[in-house]
């Protein structure tokens, strides 16, 4: 199969994404779209049937093989030149590329962006297979793009960045019915599906990066903040299916107060409490509007260091559609948690 050279390469990617730059709009062809109810042999580019409940998932994105001769195909667009040595030697062409071994090594040399971005391998791209696995490693989704500009999200969130490691993403969408059509033979399992309304990439360091370019905060050292926000990231290691896991979901990652207040309490050393407070627990509770509005309160627990003394803070959150908002204040929680 005949290959640019790396000078010619044009990776799709959507603005505003990691490690990325600004592209114009993307001269794609016309996207595959199936009806609903499709099966979908292949991969996964097929029309999401009617609206699912929310889905608000943190994780990092991966790109599986449906079958052994799209793993062929993708062998054959492998620019083998601009690969490390060592991952050189680990692609043969009598070789079946087992799942976990390419996104294995695409943790260093980005190999599966590298083919998948290209528009002449298109094609290898809307038949892979793709999913959110989560920050405890669980496979959350199965993910299914309608259009080839969601699969341009979906190839550009499998960039590598200098730690080399993919960035993990927020995923925002609608989750399927069993029956929709949107899991094919060879792709998602027993995974369930989701559309895909929205993806952007999230880390620890982009949150202290923009505490830091705000000035939201006080008396922000960027190591201490850094060690907070990687142990408040950890709250959001799960599905983000209900509407509470949506709530504290969209909290941790969206709320920049959230690790302001965090910093004061845990970082500050007034009397009684010289050594400050540490985050110990986190609590949901179901908070419907006299409008019929899906609130939820979140809840978090701090215990002093020093005096053992609790506190708890909350803050209100509309999950009623797919996109959630702030519907309140951080304040002091007095009621039992």
């Amino acid at each position: 199969m005949p290959t640019e050279s790396p000078a010619e390469l044009t990776p799709l990617v959507p603005n505003g994404l990691p490690y990325t730059t600004e592209l114009p709009d993307w001269p794609l062809p016309a996207p595959r779209v199936l009806p609903q109810g499709c099966a979908c042999g292949g991969g996964g580019m097929v029309r999401a049937t009617a609206a699912g409940s929310p889905v608000y998932a943190y994780g990092t994105i991966e790109a599986d093989f449906p079958s052994l001769s799209v793993e062929k195909e993708f062998y054959q667009a492998i620019d083998l030149k601009s690969l490390p040595q060592e991952d050189k030697d680990a692609f043969s062409a009598g070789d079946t590329l087992d799942l976990w071994r390419i996104n294995q090594i695409a943790q260093s040399s980005a190999t599966l962006y590298q083919v998948l971005s290209r528009l002449d391998n298109r094609p290898i791209a809307r038949e892979m297979c793709w999913s959110l696995r989560g920050l405890g490693g669980q496979r959350r989704w199965s993910i299914h793009p309608r259009d080839d500009k969601e699969l341009g999200y979906l190839i550009a969130a499998l960039q590598v960045g200098s730690d080399g490691n993919k960035q993990p993403q927020v995923l925002r969408g609608l989750a399927q019915p069993p029956d929709s059509g949107l899991s094919p033979p060879g792709c998602g399992g027993n995974l369930p599906a989701t559309s895909l309304a929205h993806l952007f990439g999230r880390s620890q360091d982009s949150i202290v990066d923009d505490l830091k370019q705000q000035a939201k905060c006080a008396d922000l050292k960027p190591d201490n903040m850094s060690t907070l926000v990687s142990e408040i990231l950890t709250l959001a290691n799960n599905a983000g299916a209900s509407a509470m896991q949506r709530a504290v979901n969209f909290v941790v990652l969206d709320d920049l107060d959230l690790y302001c207040l965090s910093y004061g309490l845990v970082y500050g050393t007034k009397p009684p409490n010289p050594n400050g407070f540490q985050l110990i627990d986190s609590l949901t509770l179901s908070a419907p509007s006299a409008d019929g509005r899906e609130l939820v309160e979140v809840v978090l627990v701090f215990q002093g260091a020093d005096t053992a003394a609790i506190q708890r803070w909350a803050r209100t959150v509309d999950v009623t559609g797919t996109f959630p908002f702030l519907a309140g204040e951080w304040t002091r929680f007095l009621g039992r948690g």
